[in-house]
């Protein structure tokens, strides 16, 4: 079940570079369209908590005063809105933490986000916030009040952007492309993964593990989306962060079982402990957030992890590194997956030619004694009305011993081919072993039976003269109907017991013709 080694360090280093691609062709992006779209990045008047800071500019609020808020802070941000021409949706793109908003217009109150669950104190998990504006916005003071929800966090207002709704969303998302690429591809494929293997599961056992690769890439894709703010893009949701702890919770032992098929790591129960000890701390998070708790957000530990790497532009490193992370699984789990089904192919494909081994007969092609016993069960099964047919080929051994075994070979290749040709469409035709064929026949006329006797005496004449057979071809038969009959056992002894009455007859004809 583990990644071959060979093949670990290609996927990893594929993966990085095409993050780093993705990630590069995002940043020219996401500059070259903000100017195309005219998207217009403001200057802000800031106070706090009624006392007035000064001005910043739109992208880092926070940082610009070195601002760490503790729960009951308000915020308050306002600037004149530009004209940015005739928007057929002028909206304001706000990131926002943790927090209720209150918004105006010329001092008029606009809308609210939040507040309700601000002032009942319930959790507050939602990252971005698409405010439509009227169209006549152009020269308006808006006003954002933004009151902080959680104590210490530093991300209460960030990233404020005026646009079009469609230029803001595709912006954002030309920011988040890695991301957002990476997650896409998973939370489809997973699905597609699961479904197509829920399909396949009752056939084929070994797709059990690509049903189970399907649930980690949809998790690993839902968890990417939520922890970017890419989800309340394209869903209106107000609990993202929660979405993201849910989905933490299910990645941390999917990915960890998933690792240990990778790697096969030698200390079990160390790794297990570990896999154990993450899963509960996760479940405790997501317990908390369930109990709309303000408690153990994502706020702090980037700015964390930044203090201590000392890496100036930490969060497109970190972006980089998980979504290089991700796209490892993806590739990986891809690999795994198309082996894991050319495998039950190829096991689908010797499966087929054991089976032709055992239930067809190599002569003829005609299924032998045992595919026969499959068709019985078949037709019981299903209720069909039929005859059984037996056949017995004529003076086989005298024509082994004038013209040789060969010759006897062809004359039963023609005889089985002339069976199939007269029987084949509506019935199936069987070799029993040596002179000895059997037709299961779909009919209830004892008169459509004979006609085909006579068709089949006709047909064996143009096999014998096409192959060049230096006897003719013939064969004494018997039938009956299965439905007269308690037993299948018991039709056919009946048709074996007509079949030797017709051999005895043909017998005494070609005696007397002699």
């Amino acid at each position: 079940m583990t990644l071959r080694q060979n093949i670990r360090l290609p996927l990893l280093l594929l993966s990085v570079i095409l993050i780093v691609i993705v990630t590069g062709i995002s940043e020219h992006s996401f500059r070259f369209f903000s100017q195309e779209a005219g998207i217009f990045d403001n200057t802000w008047m800031i106070s706090l908590n009624g006392k007035y800071l000064g001005q910043s500019s739109s992208e880092d609020v926070m940082s610009d005063y070195n601002l760490s808020l503790k729960r009951g802070d308000v915020l308050a941000i306002y600037t004149v809105l530009p004209d940015l021409g005739d928007l057929d949706f002028p909206t304001l793109y706000l990131q926002s933490r943790y927090s209720g908003l209150n918004i105006y217009l010329d001092g008029n109150f606009y809308k609210s986000y939040n507040m309700v669950d601000f002032r009942n104190n319930r959790y507050i998990g939602r990252n971005n916030y698409m405010i439509s504006l009227p169209r006549d916005y152009a020269g308006k003071i808006l006003r954002l009040e933004i009151f902080t929800a959680k104590d210490g966090i530093r991300e209460t207002v960030t990233h404020t952007t005026l646009g079009e709704y469609l230029d803001l969303e595709g912006l954002y998302i030309r920011r988040y492309m890695a991301p957002f690429l990476t997650g896409s591809a998973m939370i489809v494929l997973g699905i597609l993964m699961m479904l197509l293997s829920a399909l396949l599961l009752p056939f084929r056992h070994e797709i059990a593990f690509n049903l189970y690769v399907g649930a980690l890439f949809t998790t690993i894709g839902m968890g990417l989306h939520s922890y970017y703010g890419i989800t309340s893009l394209y869903i209106n949701i107000t609990h993202e962060t929660e979405i993201f702890e849910a989905m933490l919770l299910l990645m941390v032992p999917l990915l960890m079982l998933y690792l240990d098929m990778l790697f096969h790591f030698p200390i079990k129960k160390a790794y297990y402990t570990i896999m154990g000890l993450s899963f509960i701390y996760f479940l405790i998070r997501v317990y908390l957030h369930v109990k709309k708790t303000l408690y153990l957000g994502f706020s702090k530990e980037p700015a964390l992890f930044q203090r201590i790497s000392g890496i100036p532009n930490f969060e497109h490193f970190m972006m980089i590194i998980v979504s290089s992370t991700a796209m490892f699984f993806l590739l990986s789990g891809l690999y795994r997956f198309f082996r894991a089904s050319s495998s039950s192919i190829d096991n689908s494909v010797e499966y087929g030619r054991l089976t032709q081994v055992a239930y067809e007969d190599p002569l003829t092609g005609l299924i032998n004694r045992g595919g026969l016993s499959l068709e019985f069960d078949k037709y019981d099964r299903d209720g069909l009305d039929y005859y059984i047919i037996h056949f017995d080929v004529n003076d086989l051994k005298k024509t082994n011993d004038a013209y040789g075994h060969q010759t006897g070979d062809l004359l039963l290749k023609c005889f089985a081919n002339g069976l199939d040709q007269v029987f084949g469409k509506t019935g199936v035709a069987s070799r029993q072993g040596g002179d000895e064929f059997t037709v299961l026949l779909r009919t209830k006329g004892e008169q459509v039976i004979k006609t085909m006797f006579e068709k089949l005496d006709a047909c064996l004449d143009e096999e014998s003269q096409r192959v060049g057979l230096p006897t003719t071809i013939r064969a004494a038969h018997g039938y009956s109907f299965r439905a007269n009959f308690k037993t299948i056992h018991e039709a056919s002894m009946a048709a074996d017991m007509h079949m030797y009455e017709c051999k005895r007859r043909m017998k005494e004809e070609q005696s007397q013709s002699m």
